[in-house]
């Protein structure tokens, strides 16, 4: 998360408004799902990661970054 806020702030700077919308609407919900008893990755991934990264495929790849975060988990 903490990357994607900087991105956001970066894209505002940049005068990518949409871009940075786009960006604060596939996360902006994660802070409070997350606690969900049904809460899963694969959704997160799948239902904003995954349709932000289609709209904007040059930018920073979140879904390679939660795939690495994942492989952490001990």
């Amino acid at each position: 998360m903490r990357q994607a806020f900087v991105e956001i702030r970066w894209l505002g700077w940049s005068g990518e408004a949409e871009q940075a919308a786009d960006l604060a609407d596939a996360f902006h919900n994660l802070p409070q799902c997350m606690w969900r008893d049904d809460f899963s990755l694969q959704f997160f991934r799948d239902a904003f990661l995954a349709v932000y990264r289609q709209k904007y495929p040059t930018g920073r790849d979140y879904i390679a970054m939660l795939a690495e975060i994942i492989s952490m988990e001990v």
